[in-house]
């Protein structure tokens, strides 16, 4: 089964899949550990935020105080998962934790002024919907029929729709159409388990406070399938032509190939 990132992969570099699953080369570099404790971190406090807005917030406190009572426990949600991941980390230990913080910082700042605009307007039952939106966090999914399969980072549920959201920890969004394929990757493969039709999706470069939403219309879905096929094909015993680009050098496979 073809994985959603081997399509957004393959419009990066056809070569680096041949590379990857043919040749079995594994490349883990600091960004990727820093990206999948992220990543972690974020489940977690997802599953928390609920409980925190139930126990701690009271209806007369300002946003500051709510953002401040979110923070308090994120700041020991980082701290626990970073010691938890600390033999696979090649940096420092405490500056990872601080750069942590200060990512999750601008999200309890964030939560807290919607929250606090939200308690002007709705019940507290209501407020769920607004501030805490039904959502699945790390979603696998597979579909035998498109020969597909993929983790999404989120998926929202809003008004009986959903919206994956692709939650990237890279320093730059130079590379946003190959982030814009997996997101069209993964709005396949919720149609094909919801039978709801996905014609649009988020992707959130939280280093770079930086949030697209994405149209995801039948043509970017369709060249999905396209490259999909392509990589079927490497898989079956085509090698593809490697070709020199600019792109080369932000590659973690760079050395691997042309050394």
């Amino acid at each position: 089964m073809i994985y959603v990132t081997d399509v957004s992969q393959y419009a990066f570099c056809p070569y680096s899949i041949y590379l990857r699953k043919i040749r079995k080369i594994k490349v883990v570099t600091p960004p990727m550990i820093f990206g999948d404790i992220y990543h972690r971190i974020s489940e977690k406090i997802e599953k928390r935020e609920r409980v925190i807005f139930d126990i701690f917030v009271e209806e007369d406190m300002g946003a500051e105080e709510i953002a401040s009572i979110f923070y308090n426990d994120t700041k020991k949600v980082v701290r626990n998962t970073v010691l938890r991941n600390k033999r696979r980390i090649t940096e420092d230990i405490l500056g990872t934790i601080e750069r942590l913080n200060q990512l999750f910082l601008r999200r309890s700042i964030d939560r807290a002024l919607l929250l606090k605009e939200a308690m002007k307007t709705y019940r507290k039952k209501d407020i769920y919907d607004v501030v805490f939106p039904e959502a699945f966090t790390e979603l696998s999914i597979a579909s035998k029929k498109l020969n597909l399969c993929g983790r999404i980072d989120r998926v929202e549920e809003i008004d009986n729709k959903y919206y994956p959201v692709e939650i990237k920890t890279s320093t730059a969004d130079r590379y946003i159409e190959k982030d814009i394929l997996q997101l069209a990757g993964y709005a396949l493969l919720l149609e094909s388990k919801f039978g709801i039709p996905v014609d649009k999706g988020v992707i959130d470069y939280v280093i770079l406070n930086k949030k697209y939403e994405v149209e995801i219309d039948t043509a970017l879905k369709n060249d999905v399938l396209k490259i999909k096929n392509s990589v079927e094909e490497i898989l079956n015993g085509y090698v593809p032509e490697k070709k020199r680009k600019k792109e080369c050098d932000f590659c973690n496979l760079r050395d691997i190939c042309w050394k």
